[in-house]
């Protein structure tokens, strides 16, 4: 699970938004989403999701003989004289069509990031040490790179904390807090007090997010002044 919001900047005059270092790389083959299986889904250059040549072919195997079985109903409908099934037949394509249609047409737009905020990511953790290090990498792999993030470690006793040490010295805007364990919503809060960023998002230590999730929801709220929260 994941959560985001805005919120004013606290950046003192004499504070500076940390960037991301550029010249850490970030392995591709360590962002591995779920539990030990590497994603195949790619992006597109304008953020949508690649879909393959296999994946066409497998659309096209899947709707042909589905074609196939309308023109035969629509056939025999009109061999037969059966003007139901010839209507019934149709009338379910139509509904398919309206569907597509409608899909295409009023999907979420790729939003543009129109702000380059400085966004705190949070993230409260508990006895994560085989997720935490995937997790925080591909934040760092992000497209959206104005981040900080910080990582509270509530009272881990499964090697957690040493994970947690050893990123905190590869990436120099990674804030570690050690704590006891007061549960997950003191965690949070501890986070959001040492957070500086214009925009705050909260990640659990399990999830892995996209490479465009940050900006795409820095998107929505600069392009929607209203929006407090997602």
């Amino acid at each position: 699970m994941w959560g985001f919001m805005t919120t004013e900047p606290t950046l003192s005059n004499s504070e500076e938004p940390i960037q991301v270092n550029s010249a850490v790389s970030i392995n591709s083959d360590e962002i591995i989403q779920g539990h030990g299986k590497r994603s195949l889904q790619r992006m597109s250059p304008s953020g949508r999701i690649y879909v393959s040549k296999k994946a066409w072919l497998l659309r096209f195997t899947i709707i042909s003989p589905l074609i196939g079985i309308i023109s035969y109903y629509i056939l025999t409908g009109i061999i037969n004289g059966n003007p139901l099934t010839v209507y019934s037949t149709i009338m379910l394509v139509y509904a398919v069509l309206v569907l597509a249609v409608g899909w295409s047409s009023f999907k979420s737009k790729i939003i543009p990031v129109l702000d380059n905020g400085l966004v705190s990511v949070i993230i409260p953790i508990y006895n994560q040490k085989n997720m935490i290090k995937i997790v925080i990498q591909a934040i760092y792999a992000s497209s959206y790179k104005n981040i900080e993030i910080i990582a509270v470690n509530d009272g881990s006793t499964d090697g957690t904390k040493e994970i947690l040490d050893y990123l905190c010295k590869r990436f120099s805007n990674l804030k570690v807090i050690h704590q006891t364990n007061q549960g997950k919503r003191k965690a949070v809060a501890k986070g959001f007090r040492n957070s500086k960023g214009k925009f705050i998002m909260l990640i659990d230590s399990d999830s892995v997010i996209t490479e465009n999730a940050i900006a795409h929801i820095v998107g929505a709220f600069t392009s929607n002044p209203k929006l407090g929260a997602i």
